[in-house]
């Protein structure tokens, strides 16, 4: 019983000591530039290539809704349907 209120008063002691500011959460120094969600290394595409990634995504898409539909016509079952859309898009 004596051992274990030694290790107990030891334990606690020394979260006390050890008990150290720097892990606290603090404000950044006024020095350091705002994050933001962008990274400055990164940059943005120039419009003609944004132009072609839209119109890639949208022909995309056109295409699975054509699929979708050719599934639903052909009553496909819902377990095998995401196969068949697959399947389909790759032809």
């Amino acid at each position: 019983m004596k051992s274990g209120f030694v290790v107990v008063v030891t334990i606690v002691a020394a979260s006390i000591i050890l008990n150290n500011p720097v892990f606290a959460q603090t404000s950044p120094s006024s020095t350091e530039t705002p994050k933001t969600g962008m990274r400055p290394d990164r940059t943005i595409a120039d419009e003609a290539s944004r132009k072609a990634m839209r119109d890639k995504r949208a022909a995309l898409k056109q295409k699975r809704s054509e699929c979708r539909k050719q599934a639903k016509t052909q009553k496909v079952s819902l377990l095998n349907r995401r196969r068949f859309i697959r399947d389909c898009m790759s032809h």
